[in-house]
């Protein structure tokens, strides 16, 4: 999870080329309270509409809505509805430099009626022949004298003419010498035109229709196994070293050439409309490639990305904040938990992004005020809180043989509760010394019971400029105190 929050927190934005079919959408939103006298079917009384960004455009919108510079690269018609996209484009702060009118063509148009949050019926206005000879060397000529300004590319195929075979050949040509990752959002049959992508992503439809392996989505479970299969025979003859394959509610399964494959749990709780998930999806595996990320960290922010949009109506975006949030919400007593072999990779990559890193220890058995007093104001000295829990033998070791009366393991879950608390480390020695040692944190935070000379590591820690801070007794509590109260109080009864 924190390193899904690295993404974001890259000093330098990426910089993302989408090349692909981009559509303008519309959203027609009404009420129902009667049927036509004219024939059975049901009245709309209009209370609105609004233009959505959709397809390609979709894509480099979620892109921007996640903190990256996007330029698009694409063709509309030369009409009403091409404007009102490109405008659109341009409001929303992406570049449309690389976006072609086409004399004689429709910009395509997908209107959705809304009723009552439901879709009534979808109305679609399109030109899907391929783009002219013109239309092809213009978007051509635009990606050769700008490829070398971006991170990487995505490929966004909708079948509406434009990423015809000889111009994605042509484009992997270029991408291929200018050294950029590129990302394959894939539609149809026909995945040798693909070749030389980085990545492509299908849904299992699309999977089942490329490779020829039946993919039977009715059962409850895909055979994760007839996945693997199909997805070798598409990188064969892609000649692509990683298939992502979206699931729907069963998730992501990340297939790579000569490794295991990844299968990432769906992220979504409520599904409110799935238009525009996959859009979100290739946006969001962009972004965590063209920063440095490899692709399974890619596919996970993803599926959080894809969750979030699943759960709104329309063609929506995931922004920065909301995943940033999501990714909060779920951050488990799994990721805070840190395994001993675990510690050195996450010390040093905290350190390398200027975190403040703050310690405190203690056995915290049966939880109470003063403890979370205590980790509370220890957090607000730094950027990330390490709790240094006493095992169950070293609490024996230290209060004797009736304690612990909670267990490490129920002690470390009611810990990651907290969100003041970032990381807990179990240690089984009677003091956290070698702990400190491995973390040599920022501040070193003990209760205000104890002297500043008491506290174990205090030599080590100010060694390199670090400091002690005590923190005052929240009087009238302790898990001494806890028990005796309690123990008195039932005996009494």
């Amino acid at each position: 999870m924190e390193r899904l929050k690295e993404i974001f927190f890259k000093k330098n934005k990426i910089n993302a080329l989408v090349v692909g079919d981009i559509m303008l959408d519309e959203y027609v939103w009404g009420k129902v309270d009667r049927i036509s006298p004219e024939a059975p079917v049901q009245i709309i009384k209009v209370d609105s509409r609004n233009y959505v960004l959709g397809g390609a455009a979709n894509v480099a919108h979620n892109l921007a809505d996640m903190g990256a510079t996007v330029e698009i690269c694409s063709v509309i018609g030369d009409d009403d509805n091409g404007k009102i996209l490109n405008g659109l484009i341009s409001r929303t702060g992406i570049g449309n430099s690389g976006v072609f009118p086409e004399s004689g063509r429709k910009t395509t148009l997908k209107t959705r009626v809304i009723a009552h949050n439901q879709q009534v019926v979808r109305v679609d206005e399109e030109t899907a022949i391929p783009v002219k000879k013109e239309t092809r060397e213009k978007t051509l000529s635009y990606i050769e004298k700008k490829i070398k300004f971006f991170d990487g590319v995505i490929l966004s195929d909708y079948a509406k003419g434009l990423l015809a075979e000889d111009l994605i050949a042509n484009l992997m040509k270029l991408c291929k010498k200018a050294k950029k990752i590129i990302l394959v959002d894939p539609k149809g049959m026909n995945y040798r035109k693909y070749r030389g992508a980085t990545i492509i992503t299908p849904n299992l439809k699309e999977l089942e229709l490329a490779s020829g392996i039946k993919l039977d989505s009715s059962l409850e479970e895909v055979n994760e196994n007839e996945i693997r299969r199909a997805s070798e025979k598409v990188m064969e003859e892609t000649n692509c070293n990683t298939i992502i394959v979206t699931r729907g509610k069963d998730g992501m399964s990340v297939c790579r050439r000569g490794k295991n494959t990844v299968h990432i749990k769906a992220e979504a709780k409520e599904v409110y409309d799935v238009s525009g998930a996959g859009d979100t999806a290739i946006a969001a595996l962009g972004l965590a490639l063209f920063s440095g990320f490899d692709e399974v960290i890619g596919a996970r922010l993803a599926n959080i990305a894809a969750g979030i949009v699943v759960g709104k109506i329309g063609a929506a975006t995931a922004t920065k904040e909301e995943i940033l949030k999501k990714i909060d919400d779920d951050f488990s007593i799994v990721d805070k938990f840190l395994m001993p072999k675990q510690l050195p990779f996450v010390i040093s990559r905290l350190k390398a992004n200027n975190k403040k890193i703050v310690f405190t220890n203690g056995c915290f058995d049966l939880l109470h005020i003063g403890h979370i007093f205590l980790l509370q104001k220890a957090k607000s000295f730094g950027d990330v809180l390490i709790v240094g829990l006493n095992s169950d033998e070293s609490v024996r070791n230290l209060k004797g043989d009736k304690r612990p009366l909670i267990s490490e393991k129920e002690r470390a879950l009611v810990l990651s509760a907290l969100n003041c608390v970032d990381y807990i480390v179990i240690f089984s020695e009677d003091t956290p010394l070698k702990l400190l040692n491995e973390i040599k944190p920022d501040v070193l935070v003990k209760g205000g019971d104890y002297k500043r000379h008491e506290v174990v590591g205090h030599k080590e820690v100010e060694s390199y400029g670090g400091r002690v801070e005590l923190i005052p007794v929240f009087q009238g509590s302790s898990t001494t105190m806890l028990i005796e109260k309690i123990v008195s109080k039932y005996n009494n009864s």
